[in-house]
């Protein structure tokens, strides 16, 4: 191990479980309801028909069990298990077949499955700590950085063996929570976020879907916004005035969130409700007035900012670019050369085990090329 360039990743695999078996209660209701209409009916149609053949009539039978088995299984799902509440406390999707795996969406269309983690030392691949969820990359960052640390004290590391050392993960771990936990934990961190390659000038003439490549893909050209810079301050009136010249007065002082401080400026209603550019200043058609929030106190620069500041830096952006050649061969590895192209067991808990196995294989295979080299 290096010790010095940690990456982390996830890569989402699908399970042992069908999607076509996911759904909220009131959903899987209906399709064990649709089930045993459809039961009902073979049976009155095996019933009402006679002198059938004897491979139909073993075809009818078959069809009736798979049918029937289904009911029970739906039944004994539902009153057995409680409706998974998400974020927002609202319903979300439970499996009766795994139904501690999730609906992940991928670039290959959404899978039924987990979420495998692997935190990668930069110098051999190594995976310090692997783990699988059934999450969102950006809510894994504070389990696999524990498991991490907890797997070097094992090894007789110091408790804040990772103090100082680099940590590169894609946009899909930034989150404003991470960026608090890998201050705390005295981490250089390198987090982009969502929107680090639109402030990127090599990105700048770059024209993906051009000449009809992906014609699906591409939308219609939108007429540029209007943003805050488009807004001029009368500092006699202290008002601000927008590209039409109507006034937007101030609602609200010294509004304060997690990292700044500003004012509210909102426009009459009526004035939005007749302007000609109405579409390029409000976000939605049924917006019925311009808002804007402008930052009134001076402040020390938030996480958020020196997270932006530390990607666009040209040391940032070079640092920041290994982290593809560093996990994304381990995945390949793991799902190319040692074909877990997806998981056999079922819970999460076996599943883990089954990631971990693998990550072992892997690391074994490292040991074995790079070990009694040094």
């Amino acid at each position: 191990m290096g010790g010095t360039h940690f990456s982390l990743d996830g890569v989402k695999l699908p399970g042992n479980a069908a999607k076509e078996w996911s759904g909220t209660f009131q959903e899987l209701q209906k399709k064990r309801d649709k089930l045993q209409a459809k039961l009902q009916q073979v049976i009155m149609e095996h019933i009402q028909q006679d002198g059938l053949s004897m491979s139909e009539m073993d075809r009818r039978q078959h069809q009736q069990k798979r049918l029937l088995y289904q009911v029970e299984r739906l039944n004994a799902f539902l009153q057995e298990q409680k409706p998974k509440i998400g974020k927002g406390r609202k319903e979300i999707q439970s499996n009766v077949t795994d139904n501690q795996s999730a609906k992940m969406p991928t670039s290959h269309g959404v899978i039924q499955g987990y979420n495998a983690q692997a935190f990668v030392d930069a110098k051999h691949q190594v995976i310090v700590h692997a783990e699988a969820s059934s999450c969102q990359d950006h809510e894994n960052l504070a389990p696999m950085l524990a498991g991490a640390r907890k797997n070097m004290q094992v090894i007789g590391k110091d408790p804040d063996y990772f103090k100082g050392r680099q940590l590169t993960a894609d946009s899909n771990y930034y989150s404003y929570a991470n960026l608090v936990l890998c201050q705390a934990e005295g981490l250089d961190a390198y987090l982009p976020d969502m929107q680090f390659r639109k402030r990127d000038p090599r990105f700048s003439q770059q024209q993906r879907f051009k000449n009809g490549i992906h014609p699906r893909r591409r939308s219609a050209k939108r007429e540029k916004t209007f943003t805050t810079a488009d807004f001029v301050f009368d500092d006699s009136k202290h008002v601000y005035l927008c590209p039409q010249g109507k006034v937007l007065k101030r609602a609200a002082r010294n509004q304060r969130n997690r990292y700044r401080v500003y004012d509210i400026y909102r426009a009459h209603q009526k004035d939005c409700a007749s302007c000609p550019v109405r579409s390029r200043c409000l976000s939605k058609p049924d917006t019925p007035r311009r808002y804007l929030s402008v930052e009134v106190e001076s402040q020390q620069p938030s996480l958020i900012e020196q997270m932006k500041a530390k990607i666009d830096a040209p040391q940032g952006k070079q640092i920041y670019a290994r982290r593809l050649a560093i996990v994304e061969p381990v995945f390949a590895n793991i799902r190319v050369q040692k074909r877990l192209d997806h998981f056999t067991l079922r819970s999460k808990a076996k599943v883990d085990v089954q990631w971990k196995l693998f990550a072992l294989v892997h690391n074994i295979g490292k040991i074995h090329r790079y070990g009694l080299a040094q």
